[in-house]
């Protein structure tokens, strides 16, 4: 019997895929320490308990006829890479969707699952800038040489690239978190990201781009986070605007506590 180490799941969120209802599990660990990110005790495995993939299956056929996908999130995901196979696989068998939630640091094990036919929606954060290590390190709390000689930044545009070629849906997420992320580095992200889904996308993929607000909590990673303001609301529709008119992307997505999504359209 295979297990994933989990923090938790529920049955029916609806705000880990826009406009779809989800079965959601948040896989424990994380292999990135950004310190805003707001499940701090997800990626430190605090309370993780063992689950034998059967179960969560079991569980999701027990909703299947009111979700659109099981949906994984974390954490992240692939740090599981066995459990998370056996999951997709063992859904799949059983004609459910599945939807990865990922930091895009593994291309090998998001192209191992399109080969197998098993992700029909992937979600995937672009940070930082594609082409700033520095920038980057700072944003996911890693040092800049443990970035270089990961390869971080590649590992993330092979990802990116796989998941605008070979999935059918994709939501490309861009946070903006207030002291780290300014109007200049969320523009120069878009405009990589535009770029890339204009050289990259298949026809049939459907792709949402998503500016997503900064929410403290007491679950935050680091206590500076916790104590800043979210981010404004105006300022991620006057950045949403600015993308429009300055890149190929005619539609562009925020996430928000104050309205949930909406959206921008050119």
């Amino acid at each position: 019997m295979k297990y994933l180490v989990i923090a938790g799941y529920i049955p029916d969120s609806l705000v880990d895929v826009i406009g779809c209802i989800t079965f959601t599990v948040w896989f424990s660990y994380c292999n990135f320490q950004c310190p805003w990110c707001q499940n701090s005790h997800v990626i430190k495995g605090v309370n993780a308990r063992r689950v034998s993939i059967e179960e969560i299956v079991n569980d999701v056929l027990r909703v299947r006829e009111f979700i659109d996908y099981l949906h994984v999130t974390g954490g992240e995901p692939t740090l599981q890479e066995e459990a998370l196979y056996s999951l997709f696989k063992l859904s799949k068998s059983k004609f459910i969707k599945n939807s990865l939630d990922t930091n895009a640091s593994n291309p090998e094990i998001v192209s191992k699952l399109i080969e197998d036919g098993l992700i029909d929606h992937i979600a995937l954060d672009v940070k930082a800038p594609l082409d700033d290590e520095v920038k980057y390190a700072e944003v996911i709390g890693l040092s800049c040489d443990k970035v270089k000689r990961l390869n971080v930044l590649d590992r993330i545009r092979t990802t990116l690239k796989l998941a605008l070629e070979h999935i059918p849906s994709v939501e490309i997420r861009i946070p903006v978190v207030p002291t780290l992320h300014n109007r200049s580095t969320v523009l120069r992200t878009a405009k990589q990201i535009s770029k890339f889904i204009k050289e990259h996308a298949s026809e049939s993929t459907e792709v949402k781009v998503v500016l997503q607000q900064f929410v403290p909590s007491e679950t935050v990673l680091s206590s500076i986070f916790r104590n800043i303001k979210r981010t404004d609301l105006d300022l991620l529709r006057s950045l949403a605007l600015s993308i429009v008119s300055t890149t190929h992307l005619d539609r562009v997505y925020i996430r928000s506590i104050e309205e949930g999504v909406s959206t921008i359209v050119r």
